[in-house]
């Protein structure tokens, strides 16, 4: 008997997931290089694919499940997720940081990797199975489209 793979919404979602860990251990390591070009250089690899990924979330994968399923939770931790981003951009700001500069940006950039990497967690675990099951082909279909759409519009 043949195996017939079920289409699946969030796939192109979860390789991004593992990019973004892979980014932010290189961020973990320049962080504890004390290496802030390094830093700088993550941190402006990690943001346009944080904003994408997000928009496909909340203006794709969201939208279609919501009248099933909730998704403010996701939506709030995004909120929180990129004002901790914009405050690491907010600390790199100077050409060279004090010491003191040094822990903040090493404080904040050690919250925003834990609970980026949580947030992966919850979705990978949780709402993106919870999606799929309550997602037809025939949605999965559309949000699959609208997303590559959403995608090749930001890599104009």
């Amino acid at each position: 008997m043949q195996s017939v793979e079920r289409l699946q919404a969030c796939d192109s979602l979860i390789i991004e997931h593992r990019q973004m860990e892979k980014l932010l251990d290189a961020l973990r390591q320049a962080l504890i290089s004390h290496d802030l070009i390094s830093v700088r250089c993550v941190m402006r690899r990690i943001e346009p694919g944080m904003d994408l990924h997000f928009a496909c979330e909340e203006q794709v994968l969201f939208p279609a499940v919501s009248p099933m399923h909730p998704m403010e939770l996701m939506e709030v931790e995004h909120e929180e997720l990129m004002t901790l981003r914009a405050s690491i951009f907010d600390i790199m700001g100077g050409a060279s940081l004090t010491e003191q500069e040094w822990l903040v940006l090493k404080q904040t950039g050690n919250r925003f990797i834990e609970e980026m990497l949580d947030h992966i967690g919850r979705e990978d675990a949780g709402i993106f199975p919870t999606c799929e099951r309550a997602l037809s082909d025939e949605k999965k279909k559309m949000v699959i489209a609208d997303m590559e759409q959403l995608r090749a519009k930001a890599n104009l």
